[in-house]
């Protein structure tokens, strides 16, 4: 966010140990949890 940063004064670490594949990560991890899609096909 804003003002964050390793030495300043909001000093918030969970926001830099993210990367560009973490998003990605995350979902793969988080599959097995989800839901199947329901069909869009009339009954």
């Amino acid at each position: 966010g804003p003002g964050a940063s390793k030495t300043g004064k909001y000093q918030n670490p969970e926001y830099f140990m993210y990367h560009e594949l973490s998003y990605t990560d995350m979902d793969v991890v988080m599959a097995k949890y989800r839901l199947p899609q329901p069909s869009s096909r009339p009954k």
